[in-house]
């Protein structure tokens, strides 16, 4: 008989150490769904992996999925699959189904209720699809989990203020300059977190944006909506002076931001403080530049006290979104 089984490792119970270590780039995710459906067993699967979250979404006919998933995971990443164990979260059946349908309303997020994730699970489930790596269990499960966060959004408050990584960025920055509308912010990457920053940076009165990425034409696109700079990620090293924050996310295999470079760039500032917010994963700055005098380094892991301070008005709509 088959069953539905997810193996999540999550914000809940790894670090943003081995939630790196344990991502999937999109190049790597057709290899890893095409090595999955080779696996004994395993009839359909999703691949899914976020800032907080790597996930596989599987339909079996084994009993010893878990085990397998666990050492299909740890393998396909170089990990020891006795450490990963630690950091593994796994569901089965109805619990599997309640899961994906609390991570599609986004009641299983580090920011409780907010919408990008549903957009993310939908591009997961629609690159399965594309690949051929879904059967009718699987198709029905998304169909349902989608069709369950939108009467969650329709039925509470809880997607109504505007709380997501993004947002507790911008806020977080207001909280270390005075006057946010002074400062240069440079974003790095040209993804939705980078669009949503700057809407959020805008409807705060920053004027002076520069975006940087790989591809200049990206940049340009969401430069020209602010009236901003667009510059080519090659060109960064001659730009990184003039930021007074810094907000990266891209999708980067290594960091682009190392601690010399920094070191460098405060020198050329007369040491005045930056603010580096890395939302990425893997990180795209090095966690050591942390070390210097001047820097704020800040992860997607360290915004937990922004949001915690925004969550209190959506607990009650939780309650009823679990309903749901």
């Amino acid at each position: 008989m088959l069953n539905i089984a997810v193996l999540s490792v999550n914000h809940h119970l790894a670090t943003i150490e081995i939630r790196e270590k344990v991502a999937f780039a999109q190049n790597e995710l057709a290899p890893a769904i095409s090595s999955l459906l080779s696996i004994p067993g395993i009839k359909a699967c999703v691949v899914f992996s976020t800032c907080n979250r790597s996930e596989i979404c599987v339909t079996s006919d084994v009993d010893n999925i878990r085990e397998i998933l666990t050492e299909f995971l740890a393998t396909t990443h170089g990990i020891e699959h006795s450490l990963l164990l630690q950091y593994v979260s796994f569901f089965e059946g109805n619990e599997a189904i309640e899961h994906i349908c609390c991570v599609a309303s986004g009641l299983d997020s580090l920011v409780l209720g907010e919408p990008q994730i549903f957009g993310q699970l939908k591009e997961a489930y629609q690159f399965s699809k594309e690949q051929g790596a879904l059967d009718k269990i699987l198709e029905k499960l998304f169909q349902h989990a989608f069709t369950t966060a939108k009467k969650v959004r329709t039925d509470t408050n809880i997607g109504a203020s505007p709380v997501s990584v993004a947002y507790c960025a911008v806020k977080l920055s207001e909280k270390i300059f005075t006057n946010l509308a002074d400062q240069t912010v440079l974003l790095i990457g040209a993804g939705e977190m980078i669009e949503l920053s700057a809407q959020h940076l805008h409807k705060k009165g920053v004027k002076r944006m520069i975006f940087v990425n790989r591809t200049i034409e990206n940049a340009q696109t969401i430069a020209v909506t602010y009236g901003a700079e667009a510059i080519n990620l090659k060109h960064l090293s001659e730009h990184l002076y003039r930021a007074d924050i810094v907000i990266s996310s891209t999708a980067a295999p290594v960091p682009i931001l190392g601690k010399g470079l920094i070191e460098t760039v405060l020198i050329q500032r007369k040491h005045q403080p930056m603010l580096l917010l890395d939302l990425a994963i893997p990180r795209d700055i090095e966690h050591e530049s942390n070390q210097l005098e001047d820097v704020f380094l800040y992860t997607v892991d360290d915004l937990q006290q922004v949001v915690d301070s925004n969550l209190e008005n959506r607990e009650q709509d939780k309650v009823i979104a679990e309903e749901i």
